[in-house]
């Protein structure tokens, strides 16, 4: 069954971004140091899980960005099944992603281009992964179980939510419809404030409600 067309117009910035992961595959392969930016996504995205949940995941992350403003369009936006949103799924890709990524930081043995080597390897796994399920399903739907977003979802999902105003809300759902991660903002109405831990902060659900009563 498809899903609502996301309706938030990307920001100019994240086609720009949203560009910087095949900048890395490609420019990684002649500058293998290129692929240490990851370390440095990642050192961000930890960051600013402290204070604003994944705020990275829905404004700051490329692989994010590309999907956002490429992928979206080639995309079938169909329902997403829920095992990719499943703890134990999540988790097996967190041990398996990281146990991957130490693995290989202790074989490059300090050498720093092999180190950035392989982080480029890696960067292109997971896109590849990202784009061909994105293409079958919703173009965000890696988010649903990226290591990196399920640590920062850990650290601090639920900071710094969106706010609902139970007065205005009329349960329409199309929060819901819009939501990449699928998650029912009206449901929260009571308590005033989605503090859903994987909101991803893309305010699709703020722009998109009929009575204006979701604020970021």
């Amino acid at each position: 069954m498809a899903r609502t067309s996301k309706t938030l117009k990307p920001s100019t910035y994240k086609y720009v971004l949203g560009i910087l992961p095949f900048v890395i595959i490609i420019g990684g392969q002649f500058f293998p140091l290129l692929g240490v930016i990851m370390f440095g996504c990642m050192a961000l995205a930890v960051g600013i899980s402290l204070f604003k949940g994944r705020y990275f995941c829905g404004k700051l992350c490329p692989r994010g960005a590309f999907f956002d403003t490429y992928l979206r369009k080639l995309s079938r936006n169909k329902a997403v099944p829920e095992i990719f949103g499943a703890v134990w799924f999540r988790v097996l890709w967190v041990l398996f992603l990281m146990g991957m990524m130490g693995f290989r930081v202790y074989r490059s043995g300090g050498d720093i281009y092999l180190l950035g080597s392989s982080m480029v390897q890696m960067i292109m796994m997971t896109v590849v992964i990202g784009v061909l399920l994105g293409l079958y399903y919703d173009s965000r739907v890696w988010c649903r179980f990226c290591p990196m977003g399920t640590m920062t979802n850990w650290i601090g999902g639920g900071k710094d939510p969106i706010a609902i105003d139970a007065q205005t809300c009329v349960d329409c759902s199309k929060c819901y419809r819009v939501c990449p991660m699928d998650i029912r903002a009206n449901y929260y109405k009571d308590t005033g404030e989605v503090s859903h831990s994987d909101c991803i902060k893309c305010e699709a659900c703020v722009v998109s409600c009929p009575k204006k009563s979701l604020s970021a």
